[in-house]
């Protein structure tokens, strides 16, 4: 087992987490949050001390390919935990990470990611639904200055995340917004971002306020104009989005019929 912690005594999470693994138990103060598609792990809620929970994101490794990853240092946990260490020191709003973890033992190992509970959150596209439904001008434009303000965080420290959508936001019963799972965030250290990675993440970003705000889009495209200017990208990462943005509407229309008409302001 190998470790790195910003907290005391959280390997001893190991032992419950493999417990549940082996036989679908839970320590009392223990719940499943999310089972993650495709048999990659569960998102646990596990009792930390004496009277705190903490998050806990699993990984199986079932394959030769996902150990070899681990020895070699770049397997999706680490990648992970790195990156959010990364952008939660520089100041972005992330859960506050508290360690990594590896085990080997038994028939299957795993890693884990430890970070804090913000307790219950509302998924970020439902929350400015609600915000738009309920007439709350105030919130859901606060929201949105949060997502445009994580995601240049997210820009200027060099992280690009085609995950980062509205879906991937949660908001906490405070109003505080923070950005969950950056599994797909990957880190670069080079003056210029790829313009196709970078165009992708701002398309599918203001696709999912689309989705939030249909049908009437005016909203989604003001929220496209106050991002362009926010994040100031090259005109190329602009078409790359412009095309991305495209792509996801025209997919909604075959898959439900929906047309959604989107006025970029680029």
């Amino acid at each position: 087992m190998n470790s790195v912690s910003t907290r005391p005594a959280l390997d001893s999470l190991v032992s419950p987490v493999a417990d549940h693994l082996r036989t679908g138990e839970l320590p009392i103060g223990g719940s499943i949050v999310h089972e993650r598609s495709g048999g990659r792990g569960p998102l646990l809620r596990m009792p930390y001390g004496d009277a705190s929970t903490v998050i806990v994101k699993v990984w199986l490794q079932r394959r030769l390919r996902d150990r070899l990853k681990r020895f070699l240092g770049i397997s999706n946990a680490q990648r992970e935990w790195h990156t959010h260490c990364h952008l939660h020191a520089a100041g972005a709003r992330l859960p506050e990470p508290f360690g990594y973890c590896a085990s080997t033992a038994g028939k299957v190992g795993f890693e884990m990611v430890v970070v804090e509970d913000l307790g219950a959150l509302i998924n970020g596209l439902i929350y400015l639904k609600q915000c738009l439904r309920d007439g709350d001008e105030v919130a859901a434009s606060q929201f949105e200055r949060d997502v445009i303000d994580t995601t240049a965080s997210l820009v200027r420290n060099g992280v690009l995340d085609i995950d980062n959508k509205l879906n991937n936001f949660g908001v906490t019963s405070d109003g505080r917004v923070f950005r969950l799972d950056i599994e797909c965030a990957r880190r670069w250290r080079r003056s210029s971002l790829p313009h196709d990675l970078y165009g992708a993440m701002i398309g599918r970003l203001v696709s999912s306020h689309a989705f939030a705000c249909q049908p009437s889009l005016g909203r989604t495209e003001l929220f496209a104009l106050a991002l362009r200017k926010r994040l100031d990208p090259p005109a190329r990462v602009l078409t790359r989005a412009r095309g991305e943005i495209e792509d996801v509407l025209q997919r909604q229309k075959d898959a439900s019929g929906i047309d959604s008409q989107l006025s970029l302001p680029w």
